[in-house]
C-alpha cells in the first residue's frame, strides 16, 4: 500500500466521498487538518512543506469495508488514530481523504 509520503494522491474527482464504499478491510477517513503555515516572530508567514513527519494521523471514520466492520468495533463517525505512514491519499469532489487498512489503526475514541 502507498504510504502517502511520496506525494501521490489518487484523484477520483468524479464522485463525492459519500458515494464511495471501501472494500474488505479498508476504511475511508477524513484526516484532521494540519496547520501548513508558520508565523515568524517578525510576522512573516512561511508555508511548510508536507512530509511524513507532519502528516495527519487522526480523523473521522466515514465508511467501513465489510471485513473491517466484522473484525473491529469501529463505527462510522468514530474519531480514530492510525500510524502516520500508512494509507492512500484520495481526492474526491468534496475534499481530500485517506483510505486505510483497518490494521493500521492504533485506536479510536470510545462512544
Amino acid at each position: 500500500m502507498n504510504n502517502g509520503a511520496q506525494g501521490f494522491i489518487q484523484e477520483t474527482e468524479e464522485m463525492n466521498s459519500s458515494e464511495f464504499q471501501p472494500l474488505s478491510e479498508f476504511l475511508l477517513v477524513k484526516p484532521k487538518e494540519l496547520n501548513q503555515e508558520v508565523k515568524t516572530d517578525f510576522g512573516l508567514i512561511v508555508e511548510q512543506k508536507r512530509s511524513v513527519v507532519d502528516r495527519s494521523c487522526s480523523g473521522e471514520v466515514l465508511a467501513i469495508g465489510k471485513k473491517a466492520s466484522e473484525e473491529t468495533d469501529i463505527k462510522v463517525g468514530n474519531y480514530a488514530i492510525w500510524v502516520a505512514t500508512k494509507g492512500i491519499d484520495i481526492k474526491f469532489k468534496d475534499g481530500k481523504f485517506l483510505l486505510l487498512d483497518y490494521q493500521s489503526l492504533i485506536g479510536y475514541r470510545k462512544d
